[in-house]
C-alpha cells in the first residue's frame, strides 16, 4: 500500500494543501455522505513517517474497525473513494486558479439559465481583470474568450446579429494573437533546447 496511487497523490500536497484537503473530504457535497476522514488520519501517520513500519490495509482497517475482521472489500472501497476525492480536489484547485476556464464554465451555466443581468457582470469582471495583464500569452487567450462570451450572448441572449458580427470579428483578432503568441513561446522554448542539447538537425519536424 505504500506505492499505491492514493499514497502517492497524497504526498505531492504540500502541508497547506492538505489542510484545505481534509476540509474538502469532509464536505459532504463531494464525499456523497462518506466519512473519509479517519482514514485519511491514518493515512497522515505514515506519510508524517511515524510506524511506517506496520502501515497496511490490515492494520489500518484494525485501527478503523477496533475487533471486526478484515473486510478487503470495505477497505478498498474506502481507499478508492478517497482517491477520487483526491484527484477531485486537484481539479477544483486547478480550476480554482484558472480565470480563463472558471469564465468560460460560468459563462455557459449562467447562458443556459437566461441570467443576463449576471453574464454582463460576468463580462464585466472578465474586462476588469484582463485590464490588470500584460499583452502576451495569457491576456490573448483570456481575451479571446471574453470577445466570444459577448459574442454569444449578443446572439442567443438578445437576438443581436448585429452585435455578434462585431464579438465575432473581434474574438478572431484575438484568436489570432493568441496563437502567434503561443507559437512565439514554443519557438524560443525549442531554440534554447537546440542549443542546451546540441541537436543540430537531429530534430525531425512533423511533415
Amino acid at each position: 500500500m505504500k506505492d499505491t496511487r492514493l499514497i502517492r497523490t497524497l504526498k505531492s500536497f504540500s502541508r497547506e494543501e492538505m489542510k484545505l484537503f481534509e476540509k474538502f473530504a469532509a464536505s459532504p457535497f463531494f464525499n456523497n455522505g462518506r466519512n473519509y476522514l479517519p482514514l485519511l488520519s491514518e493515512l497522515k501517520i505514515f506519510l508524517s513517517g511515524i510506524d511506517s513500519d506496520n502501515f497496511s490495509y490490515e492494520n489500518i482497517y484494525e485501527n478503523l474497525y477496533p475487533g471486526k475482521k478484515f473486510n478487503k472489500q470495505v477497505m478498498w472501497n474506502l481507499v478508492s473513494g478517497l482517491e477520487k476525492l483526491a484527484l477531485e480536489f486537484l481539479l477544483q484547485t486547478a480550476l480554482k486558479n484558472s480565470k480563463k476556464e472558471r469564465s468560460v464554465l460560468m459563462f455557459d451555466e449562467l447562458l443556459k439559465r437566461n441570467l443576463d443581468r449576471e453574464i454582463l457582470s460576468q463580462i464585466q469582471k472578465t474586462e476588469k481583470f484582463l485590464g490588470g495583464l500584460k499583452y502576451g500569452r495569457e491576456y490573448f487567450s483570456i481575451k479571446y474568450t471574453a470577445e466570444n462570451n459577448k459574442c454569444e450572448y449578443w446572439n442567443l441572449a438578445q437576438g443581436r446579429q448585429d452585435k455578434s458580427l462585431e464579438g465575432t470579428v473581434k474574438s478572431s483578432e484575438y484568436l489570432i494573437l493568441s496563437l502567434v503568441s503561443e507559437l512565439s513561446v514554443i519557438a524560443w522554448d525549442l531554440h534554447v533546447m537546440l542549443l542546451t542539447y546540441n541537436s543540430g538537425k537531429r530534430i525531425k519536424f512533423s511533415d
